[in-house]
């Protein structure tokens, strides 16, 4: 028993050398040359050690348990093979971790399971290959090395007793268990880049779980994927709104007036329309600002996310993507060249935020696309009202309409200014911050849930933001857009009329979506039928918001996932809620595994094309193919 914990300490400590020598050599490419204070990358490193001595102890046990196994078996124990059947598992190890390395070296990002299908591309396995040879690769593979042969020496001449051992190998277990814990609490609450976080062995395990790569298209999905794109899902929009071309001509005439015209998106944090009034009549109502902004301007009652997290709602209205928690390229692949309307404006851009900047690596991922004005945290006052997940969200409004003032004066003749504000205060743990009127405070008492508490005080920073906007002559010359970022699954405030099975779905994605500001007031004056302009009931997604501002902007040749509001719509509206797709109209839910390996050729049409439809926007965003002009062949 001795001599077996002994081994266990060895195997540990050599494959928490290796993990760790490994993340030391790899550590300038895995940082993505972002410069760092120094405490900061201290934090960063202890979390992804703490992973790196997890995998160590897992694996550790593992061969132990191999090894014992095996000598049961053996009635003698020769050197000669047991030495070969120890190298046998360790060098394949830092085989791999070099390979790794001179992935990480080469590409300059970390391995993505995405990559797992290159490895048939000899182009691709020659390129990797060659940078083996680069100083990284080799110097990890000497220093490998020598500790194995250290660690051998040592155990050679280790002569502890079993309590000795037993200690030794109980305290690594309580290392290593206490480790796995700290990880996977600090890597969320110091904001750890995702690169950074786990163990590269942990990191391809998560992500083979989360992601099932879905075959390719063939040729025969190809051919009926264009044959349903082709026919019209939208049959009450048989053609393009006029009023998208009125507001278009309303925006470039505020162009030429040299107005300095805005247009804004505001995502609200967890907004759900079954706690918004104007969706429930005759109830009583939490969100009189948001009710009165959507009777005023543009009204898009089914409107739905493209998932559950922030992150890609950002990519979907500034970018277009089908993004979420799976499909994001802001934490995921930061790397890619994703079109997005900032970068393609060439002009005034702005993103504000009351949280934390490194939080999905937002305002990195927005600083390579263009925004060159970008407000977080970090630019608030101590003392400002707060909550756990940052400042709250009529001190952020209230800085943000100041900034907005400073941009305008800064801008030159005869252009304008794209921007985002996202709020945080209504993200659970749903905290009501100072600056909530006290009547509020009061009523909060009251709710079922604490959720309804913060979308009302939500709601009550934006009627704020508004009066303030339009308190500084801004309002006028503005175009502003709200939306949720997604919904939540807490019980609702008005109940939907939904089937059980598909509820939590759509409470999930189910989103408010409303288009208003000066010059939509101004362009809604001369429609011939207002009303019927203003509400709009067919199916709309949050991607569909960026080919919109492309177009009422004035950019062309850009290309989108999304479909353009006001458009005839030709493909089904999608949201990725993780471990499952949902598709509102006709209500389907498509697990990942049957988006891997359904057979569309056994399904109808509607199911078809959202599994198609999925699938070609996977391939693509795998490849960091984000052109549309047809499915990948």
């Amino acid at each position: 028993m001795r001599a077996i914990l002994q081994k266990f300490v060895f195997r540990y400590i050599a494959l928490a050398g290796l993990f760790l020598a490994h993340r030391v050599i790899c550590w300038q490419y895995l940082i993505n040359s972002d410069q760092r204070a120094v405490l900061t990358s201290a934090k960063y490193f202890l979390v992804g050690s703490w992973s790196d001595l997890w995998v160590a102890f897992l694996g550790a046990t593992i061969a132990t348990i191999f090894f014992v196994v095996v000598s049961l078996f053996k009635r003698e124990k020769p050197s000669a093979p047991s030495l070969l059947l120890a190298l046998a598992f360790y060098i394949p190890m830092i085989a791999l971790l070099a390979l790794h390395q001179s992935y990480v070296e080469f590409f300059r990002f970390p391995f993505v399971t995405a990559h797992f299908e290159y490895f048939h591309d000899r182009h691709f396995l020659a390129a990797n290959s060659r940078s083996l040879l680069s100083w990284g690769p080799l110097l990890f593979a000497a220093v490998a090395l020598v500790l194995l042969a250290v660690m051998a020496m040592v155990l050679r001449r280790w002569r502890s007793g079993l309590v000795a051992s037993s200690s030794i190998a109980f305290g690594i277990a309580v290392i290593s268990l206490a480790g796995h814990g700290a990880n996977i609490h600090y890597r969320v609450q110091w904001f750890v880049p995702d690169n950074l976080q786990t163990n590269v062995f942990e990191k391809i395990y998560i992500d083979l779980q989360r992601n099932l790569t879905p075959p390719d298209l063939t040729t025969s999905e190809i051919v009926r994927l264009q044959a349903l794109r082709a026919k019209k899902l939208s049959p009450t929009l048989a053609a393009v709104d006029p009023f998208k071309a009125k507001l278009r001509t309303t925006y470039h005439a505020a162009l030429d007036a040299d107005q300095q015209p805005v247009v804004l998106v505001i995502l609200v944090e967890s907004l759900r329309p079954s706690e918004v009034g104007i969706y429930s009549p005759g109830t009583i109502s939490i969100t009189p600002a948001l009710d009165a902004f959507a009777q005023q301007g543009i009204w898009f009652r089914n409107a739905y996310s493209t998932g559950n997290v922030t992150r890609g709602a950002q990519e979907a209205v500034w970018c277009g993507l089908f993004a979420s928690q799976n499909t994001s390229m802001m934490r995921n692949r930061p790397d890619l060249k994703i079109p997005c309307l900032p970068e393609a404006t060439h002009g005034a851009n702005f993103w504000h935020h009351g949280g934390h900047p490194d939080f999905d690596g937002q305002v990195n991922f927005w600083k390579q696309r263009g925004v060159n004005h970008l407000m977080s945290q970090d630019d608030f006052l101590p003392q400002d009202p707060r909550t756990d997940w940052g400042f709250s969200d009529l001190a952020m409004m209230k800085k943000s309409v100041t900034e907005i003032q400073l941009l305008r004066e800064t801008m030159p003749p005869g252009a304008g200014a794209l921007g985002m504000t996202l709020t945080v205060t209504n993200h659970i743990p749903w905290i009501l911050p100072a600056d909530a009127p006290p009547s509020l405070k009061e009523q909060a008492l009251k709710m079922p849930h604490p959720s309804f508490a913060t979308t009302a005080y939500s709601d009550y920073a934006l009627g704020q933001y508004f009066e303030m906007l339009k308190a500084q002559g801004l309002w006028k010359d503005m175009i502003v857009v709200v939306a949720s970022d997604h919904g939540i699954t807490a019980p609702p405030l008005n109940a939907p009329k939904v089937p059980a099975e598909f509820l939590p779905s759509y409470l999930s994605s189910h989103i408010y979506l409303a288009i208003g500001g000066g010059l939509v007031e101004k362009a809604l004056e001369g429609a011939q039928k207002p009303e019927t302009t203003k509400v709009h009931d067919e199916l709309v997604s949050q991607a569909d918001v960026a080919p919109w501002l492309a177009d009422l902007i004035g950019l062309t040749g850009m290309q989108f996932f999304g479909e353009s509001l006001f458009d005839p719509r030709h493909a089904p509206v999608m949201v990725d809620l993780g471990p499952n797709v949902y598709s509102p109209q006709p209500a389907t839910l498509l697990s990942r595994r049957e988006l891997a390996d359904l057979d569309s050729s056994g399904v109808n049409d509607e199911r078809a094309l959202i599994l198609l439809q999925y699938r070609d926007f996977l391939h693509r965003a795998n490849h960091g193919i984000f052109t549309l002009e047809g499915p990948i062949e």
